[in-house]
């Protein structure tokens, strides 16, 4: 049995179509104008649409490319009086798999469905949500051991094997699980870490968007672990991986590093799925709405005099390394613009985020871009948001609003870093207030850009990794 939706406003030829489709086992739903054809997609998930080319308020024309923009990839045939050449080349270019003239054969249109629903695609998909990850408790070992896990990784710490180990557990680990797990109890929730909370939240949220596919999620350090997620999805035979590194930017501390924990994982089993994985989305017209919305929504609620967009830190030689040589840091304005020099550049693709919340929220207040979380050692990205802070404080701004596009998942650098300590700075330094403004976390609406970032991948214009 097959899930139908048949879009048909005449009312006799709707009538036996979907008495046909009915009989021949099929659950059917019928819809006769385009906005209630519109209304029945988007609350379900058919296995095929059945659309009349000319409809009282709209054309199937449209709908159909409408659900090719979205990346949804249901079969689609396409009915119609207009049976000229035209026409059916407009229907097929538009997205429709078969174009059926009126008047036809009942049973013509039966063989159709048929053939139809024999080209669907039987692979059984899994979707990947991958993130940084947390520690089980914040206890200082599992504090400890978390951070002896995150901090070994080579991406991470990108120095030799030697200086690192000596580093990590002759420096780092002897003090640093006792500081960070006082931050990470500052944070923590009855339901746990906010970062694995709202993990699961995300995931659960878009299998319910997602109902072709079975989505999980995993962390790139700590648990769920890639490893054991994955064994699990190919347990249950899944041969085609979308995995989403959950990081709107690129870098290769976090996304490459994602990426090389799944290669390392799938090179142990012997049948390898399919696997695609989802671009950096900092520019998604999805993602940039859904922050602007929240931006425009906080600034409603809180009287802000200045907008600071405060993304994650990374040293300045780990943001050069994808990009072209001497691309990166030649000039002030190098990060300006995205080119094919610096098209994996970190720094370039947070100040496009910026340009992109700003001008879709159509912010008129004075705002500016910088980088938290930096450590002592090598040379880190700039402006470093913790110094701008107090820069706008002593400049008079008392009332900052902070958003953190780098995140989209709130965890301890933003509940933590920006919503306790760098408000207290800044009240310190006289300023007023701080407001941080949430992550998008398991919000409907970023729900659905992330469904349709999905979709697009996995049936769009895909790049599928060999």
């Amino acid at each position: 049995m097959a899930r139908i939706v048949v879009i048909e406003d005449e009312a006799l030829v709707g009538e036996l179509i979907v008495l046909n489709l009915e009989r021949a086992g099929h659950e059917v739903k019928h819809a006769a104008t385009q906005a209630a054809g519109l209304a029945l997609l988007a609350a379900s998930d058919p296995d095929l649409l059945v659309v009349d080319a000319m409809l009282p308020d709209g054309n199937g024309f449209d709908i159909i490319a409408r659900l090719r923009a979205e990346g949804r990839r249901l079969p689609v045939l396409m009915m119609t009086s207009l049976s000229d050449t035209a026409s059916k080349v407009r229907g097929l270019d538009a997205g429709a798999d078969d174009y059926l003239p009126k008047p036809f054969d009942l049973n013509e249109l039966l063989a159709r469905v048929r053939a139809l629903l024999r080209r669907v695609e039987q692979k059984k998909i899994a979707v990947l949500l991958v993130n940084v990850g947390s520690p089980a408790s914040p206890s200082v070992g599992d504090v400890r051991r978390y951070l002896g896990e995150f901090l070994s990784d080579p991406r991470v710490i990108d120095t030799n094997a030697l200086f690192r180990w000596i580093l990590l557990h002759g420096v780092i680990l002897r003090t640093r699980p006792q500081k960070s797990a006082a931050l990470y109890r500052a944070i923590w929730t009855d339901q746990g870490s906010p970062l694995i909370v709202h993990s699961r939240a995300q995931a659960e949220a878009l299998q319910q968007a997602m109902p072709e596919a079975s989505v999980a999620y995993a962390m790139r350090y700590g648990a769920p672990s890639i490893p054991s997620v994955l064994d699990g999805l190919l347990a249950r035979g899944v041969d085609r991986l979308l995995v989403v590194p959950l990081y709107p930017q690129f870098s290769l501390a976090a996304t490459q590093s994602a990426l090389d924990a799944v290669e390392h994982a799938l090179a142990k089993h012997a049948r390898r799925p399919q696997l695609t994985v989802v671009e950096p989305f900092y520019a998604d017209a999805g993602f940039v709405e859904v922050y602007a919305q929240s931006l425009s929504a906080a600034l409603a609620d809180f009287n802000a005099d200045h907008v600071l967009f405060s993304y994650h830190g990374l040293p300045k030689h780990q943001v050069a390394a994808p990009c072209d040589a001497g691309a990166c840091f030649a000039s002030e304005a190098c990060c300006a613009t995205i080119s094919a020099a610096n098209a994996r550049c970190y720094r370039a693709q947070s100040f496009a985020t910026t340009r992109a919340i700003v001008e879709r929220a159509r912010l008129a207040l004075p705002h500016e871009t910088a980088f938290q979380s930096r450590l002592r050692g090598r040379p880190w990205i700039e402006p470093f948001a913790d110094a701008r802070l107090d820069a706008l404080a002593k400049a008079g701004k008392k009332r900052v609003l902070v958003l953190c596009p780098s995140f989209v998942t709130d965890c301890l650098e933003t509940l933590d870093e920006v919503g306790n300590r760098f408000r207290a700075q800044f009240i310190a330094a006289g300023g007023q207030d701080l407001r941080l403004v949430p992550a998008l976390n398991a919000e409907p609406r970023w729900i659905n850009a992330l469904a349709i970032l999905c979709r697009r991948a996995l049936f769009g214009a895909e790049k599928v990794a060999a």
